[in-house]
């Protein structure tokens, strides 16, 4: 089982709200009900720290019925996420998992220039932000847990399957691309 889990809701806070509800709505009465964070008033944005201090400190020591982070895919809000990440140390014997919601909607990069030459398998230099931040964030857990996972969904995965793949396994600066490589 899985330890945290990291749901990115959408780009608005209402979308991050109607998903907090959801979710706690489906956890209430569990004996070992999971903390989800940030609270439904608050987001991961830089001005509020005791939000930010809540998600570090059960980021370090999740409670034993695991933690729920549930935010927007917006590159202020991740990048927010990954220093909370990074300033959790060491994270060996955490399994963690990232489910994207509307994968095809600003994770998938949209950057890419006109030149860009799908034929040489070029992974993009200069992706959109959001992107990178979700690269980096995934790049980080995958390679200080003891297991994580990313999973992105969507009803309509035309951008996803046109996500080119990385030029070799060590990707870009960003890590690799989102392209689906295990599943469909």
């Amino acid at each position: 089982p899985f330890d945290t889990v990291i749901l990115l809701s959408g780009l608005i806070d209402d979308l991050r709200k109607q998903t907090y509800e959801r979710m706690s709505d489906a956890v209430d009465g569990f004996e070992l009900a999971p903390d989800i964070l940030p609270p439904h008033s608050s987001d991961l944005s830089t001005d509020d720290q005791v939000t930010l201090e809540s998600v570090a400190d059960r980021f370090r020591n999740p409670s034993s019925g695991g933690l729920v982070i549930i935010v927007k895919k917006n590159c202020t809000v991740l990048a927010s996420l990954l220093a909370q990440i990074w300033g959790a140390g060491d994270l060996k014997g955490r399994r963690i998992i990232i489910l994207d919601d509307e994968s095809d909607h600003a994770s998938v990069d949209y950057s890419q220039s006109p030149e860009y030459d799908r034929t040489q398998n070029d992974i993009d230099d200069n992706p959109t932000l959001t992107n990178q931040r979700l690269r980096e964030i995934i790049g980080r857990l995958s390679g200080s847990c003891d297991a994580s996972w990313y999973i992105g969904y969507t009803a309509t995965p035309f951008a996803n399957l046109l996500t080119p793949e990385a030029r070799d396994e060590a990707g870009s600066q960003f890590g690799l691309s989102l392209c689906p490589r295990d599943f469909l």
